[in-house]
């Protein structure tokens, strides 16, 4: 007797309303086409029953396919059909055999296995795939990121080209093909660095700067970001983490979503304390390799105070993984502190400056 249940192949994210039998053989599925697809009950891949729903899952390997009916008669005709089905003898009725203490047991231990993967096991094997990820994949990967997210915005290009001739002009040693592009948003004080080289910068930053150091030390905090890896860092401890959940919970498709939400909402990925102070060092680092103002990392902290304590200023720093900028106000006046520094305009760096603004 055939009972009515919805098919995903795998390929499609929309399933097929379907018509399903069961035999000793196994599994008839009828497509509203009159195609058939059979599947014997070695294919199951495992066996699931949600209150009315039940769910099959065929396929050793990924992509699989699934089996979806809220007929619970289905159930008996495989009990009657296959009544030593492997798939039916699961881990719920192990549980239920030995009573309340075994599966509280189990599902303690469980638990315990969870979250001993998620916050310790995956957070390490996200830095060795980031480890073990080739230079020239993260620099196609952030070009791709770039192309998808600023062609939703408007781009300055002649504030572009003006902001890579005073990068080209700084004296620096990168491993990374940096190139930075100027999005004219003017209610936005921020800038971003994507893997591989890829910077974002917002017009409305350039607007309040007052001088060259500022530039040179934001410019210098992203680079400290592309050549730490940070970004991609950042992303693989994300994506590790949904793909765990995913690989649990059998949705593929959560962990394509936040790929996508990734990319569309980069710049607003949070760095550990320790990449943050990583790059403030390295900006503090380029403003003196360039003979600059090291108050200029200062200056460039408080210009975005206003932006950045209006929404996080209640949150305790210890509570917090991105630094306050109090905090990293302080940490680069401790490094000035009784140092003096010989500053030598840069006439070059100074015309950029003014283009820009």
């Amino acid at each position: 007797m055939y009972k009515k249940a919805k098919y995903f192949d795998g390929k499609q994210t929309k399933p097929q309303d379907v018509l399903v039998s069961v035999s000793d053989l196994g599994f008839t599925i009828v497509s509203h086409t009159g195609s058939k697809i059979m599947y014997s009950h070695e294919d199951v891949n495992t066996f699931s029953q949600e209150q009315k729903r039940i769910i099959i899952k065929f396929g050793k390997s990924f992509p699989y396919q699934f089996l979806e009916t809220d007929d619970i008669e289905l159930l008996e005709e495989i009990k009657k059909s296959k009544p030593d089905a492997k798939y039916l003898r699961d881990v719920y009725l192990i549980f239920k055999k030995h009573g309340a203490k075994s599966f509280l047991v189990g599902t303690t231990i469980i638990i315990t296995l969870f979250i001993i993967i998620y916050f310790y096991i995956l957070p390490v094997a996200a830095l060795l795939a980031v480890e073990a990820f080739p230079k020239h994949l993260e620099i196609e990967l952030g070009k791709q990121i770039k192309e998808n997210w600023v062609s939703a915005m408007k781009t300055d290009s002649t504030k572009t080209e003006v902001i890579n001739k005073f990068y080209d002009e700084l004296q620096k040693e990168v491993e990374y093909p940096i190139h930075i592009t100027v999005v004219d948003e003017k209610n936005i004080k921020n800038a971003f660095a994507l893997p591989g080289g890829e910077i974002v910068v917002f017009s409305a930053i350039l607007d309040s700067m007052k001088s060259y150091h500022e530039l040179t030390g934001l410019l210098g905090h992203e680079i400290g970001h592309v050549e730490n890896r940070h970004t991609l860092k950042a992303l693989m401890k994300s994506l590790s983490s949904y793909l765990f959940v995913s690989i649990v919970f059998q949705d593929y498709s959560g962990m394509l979503a936040v790929i996508a939400e990734r990319a569309a909402m980069i710049e607003q990925l949070s760095h550990s304390r320790e990449a943050e102070s990583e790059s403030d060092q390295y900006g503090y680092e380029l403003i003196l390799k360039n003979n600059g103002d090291p108050n200029g990392m200062i200056s460039l902290f408080e210009n975005l105070k206003d932006r950045h304590d209006s929404t996080a200023s209640h949150i305790p720093e210890f509570l917090t993984t991105h630094p306050k900028l109090d905090k990293r106000i302080e940490e680069i006046r401790k490094k000035t502190k009784g140092k003096t520094f010989k500053v030598v305009k840069n006439p070059k760096l100074e015309l950029y400056f003014q283009q820009l603004k």
